[in-house]
């Protein structure tokens, strides 16, 4: 818990910051995302076209998911001393 000088952090902190959090984010954030997704795309669309694209992203998030699967496998399996 956060701490301020009265004791704990009133709920109504976390509220505003969560708002704020929301605002910046909304307004900023997503934009950019969107704007940098629509440019990845149209560059794979351009050099491999769009079946090989769709097949290419399923491909990848499938070999991610794989990895962190054998990461944590790998990480749980360690000695613990």
């Amino acid at each position: 818990m956060i701490r301020l000088r009265g004791g704990l952090a009133k709920p109504a902190v976390f509220g505003l910051a969560g708002l704020l959090t929301l605002i910046i984010v909304g307004a900023l954030a997503a934009p950019m995302l969107l704007f940098a997704g629509d440019a990845v795309g149209d560059v794979g669309n351009r050099f491999i076209g769009s079946a090989n694209a769709t097949l290419l992203v399923f491909a990848g998030l499938t070999l991610f998911g794989i990895a962190g699967v054998v990461w944590a496998v790998m990480r749980s399996a360690r000695s613990k001393t």
